[in-house]
């Protein structure tokens, strides 16, 4: 048994990671001014050219990388769509290069992909379970007074929860410590979620709790008594919710809030604005579209958004609105190949939960959540490199152990 200590890239992915996170969650909660908004972001770029400097310092690795050439291919391909997106929106006015590399939305946000060069060394997933689960703790204690914060603190809060599905989905193969953490987060990011009211991300933290059972199911670790166990409580907990639909049914159709349809005109109006061409090639990383129901909703003083809009909540249309359906075919023919060989050709829980995190963005984007530069995208698209890595799918839970602290053991 050997021990791997934390390496200079390991720190450099910290920083990059927190970096993200500080920009992502300052400008949610208190918009695109002031000094603390300046500092967020200088993070957001200091953290973007370390991801850039790290990956083009690595590129003999992507090259050697037990990755196949059809995800070399096309990685190359989304890697060169996604400068082209980015610098085709470029100038030399100072606004418009403040907007482009100033906002996690533009700029930054089409090279997340060059995370997937961390991927490729599965043991940078332990590495970091220790620091996820300390802001995952800070971040729940600091929601547990979510009543008493205003609405875009609690939506810049909820950005601190990006670690709480890699955690989760690899639940069994953490210290009591952090299970803790994670049981007390998911309780607390509920909360938040209801407050703000946010139903995708009930949707969301559904599919992670699906998958995570779904690797308790499959752990040849866990005892058969306690799987069998553990399905009949599900089931009994299945049959009292069945018993109770109808009464469930007839209270969310009372609702407005929840059936209200807030993402069809989304589809439509995007699809009414953009040209045949554009909807191939997007409208770059600073396109906009024009929003009819916005714009009736500033003409008569309700609220809303601007009429001239930047970005489109809905995952899949986002990426067309910016880099068309090049960009958004990119995504599904390399992410959608990763989920399937991390969650069905793996040996070890790491690339298992690499794939399940995959397919519940893929699943999720059809609705909600779009691509930004944050630390949930980084962590998505490192998950992508480790899932299409062969050696890293070969590897048993034996083989990667992680114990106590910032301390790795490597079983041979």
């Amino acid at each position: 048994m050997r021990t791997v200590t934390l390496n200079k890239e390991g720190k450099f992915l910290r920083v990059i990671i927190l970096f993200a996170l500080v920009n992502s969650s300052v400008f949610i909660a208190i918009g695109g001014s002031g000094i603390p908004r300046l500092i967020a972001i200088l993070l957001m770029n200091l953290s973007g050219l370390l991801l850039l400097f790290t990956f083009a310092n690595n590129l003999k690795r992507f090259k050697k990388a037990n990755v196949g050439l059809y995800f070399k291919f096309l990685f190359l391909l989304l890697v060169l769509w996604s400068l082209f997106t980015v610098f085709r929106s470029f100038n030399f006015q100072a606004k418009r290069l403040i907007s482009l590399f100033g906002h996690y939305l533009m700029g930054w946000a089409w090279l997340t992909p060059l995370a997937v060069i961390f991927g490729f060394n599965i043991l940078n997933w332990p590495r970091l379970f220790n620091f996820f689960g300390k802001i995952l703790l800070a971040a729940s204690i600091v929601g547990l007074f979510c009543f008493f914060y205003p609405i875009l603190y609690n939506f810049g809060l909820l950005e601190s929860f990006a670690f709480l599905p890699i955690l989760l989905l690899t639940f069994f193969f953490q210290s009591k410590k952090i299970k803790w953490v994670i049981l007390f987060s998911i309780l607390v990011y509920m909360l938040i979620t209801f407050i703000v009211s946010q139903r995708v991300n009930v949707l969301f933290l559904a599919l992670i709790i699906i998958f995570t059972f779904i690797q308790f199911l499959t752990l040849s670790e866990i005892k058969p008594t306690i799987k069998i166990f553990s399905i009949a409580l599900l089931s009994i907990a299945s049959l009292v919710v069945l018993s109770k639909f109808d009464a469930y049914t007839n209270r969310i159709t009372q609702n407005d809030e929840l059936t209200t349809d807030t993402r069809t005109f989304l589809f439509e109006e995007l699809f009414q604005d953009l040209t045949y061409s554009e909807l191939w090639l997007g409208r770059g990383a600073m396109g906009t579209y024009y929003s009819p129901h916005f714009d009736y909703t500033t003409q008569h003083g309700l609220e809303g958004d601007s009429e001239t809009r930047s970005v489109n909540e809905v995952g899949y249309l986002e990426m067309i609105l910016k880099g068309g359906y090049v960009m958004m075919i990119l995504y599904i023919l390399i992410l959608l190949p990763a989920a399937f060989l991390g969650i069905f050709k793996s040996k070890n829980i790491i690339s298992k939960m690499c794939g399940y995190f995959i397919l519940a963005y893929l699943i999720v984007w059809g609705i909600s959540y779009y691509p930004v530069y944050s630390a949930e995208y980084i962590l998505l698209w490192m998950a992508a490199g480790t899932a299409i890595s062969g050696e890293n799918r070969r590897l048993t839970n034996k083989q990667v152990l992680y114990k106590n602290r910032n301390r790795l053991y490597f079983i041979k």
